[in-house]
């Protein structure tokens, strides 16, 4: 039996989950509200919205970089916490195969970022 700890937390309106430039190891499940993906400290300039049943956190999964946005909480949020730490502790193919789900993400945020930059190209 595999074992990954994962925790339910609650933040509350302004919470930053996220810091860009951090390196924690965390990837995150959004339960319940919205969270705002920000860059630096202009929290009116909103690159995404995630709500419900989205994935965030993942790109320090894969590159090993440090966080490249602010994710902020709009209003109460509750989320599904996991540490990367236990991650790594699944078995390797496991492990791959969620990585490989990870990239999907990633690709179909880099085309939904494309479609929307590409009308202003034009």
């Amino acid at each position: 039996m595999i074992k990954l700890e994962t925790v339910v937390v609650r933040y509350f309106d302004g919470d930053f989950l996220i810091k860009q430039g951090d390196s924690d190891i965390r990837l995150f499940i959004l339960l319940a509200g919205n969270v705002n993906v920000v860059k630096e400290e202009d929290t009116s300039k909103v690159l995404a919205q995630l709500k419900r049943g989205d994935l965030f956190g993942e790109v320090f999964f894969i590159s090993r970089r440090p966080r490249t946005a602010n994710v902020i909480t709009v209003g109460e949020v509750i989320v599904i916490r996991i540490d990367g730490d236990q991650f790594h502790t699944l078995p390797h193919v496991i492990e791959s195969k969620i990585q490989e789900q990870l990239v999907d993400l990633l690709v179909q945020r880099l085309d939904n970022m494309n479609n929307n930059i590409l009308p202003f190209l034009r």
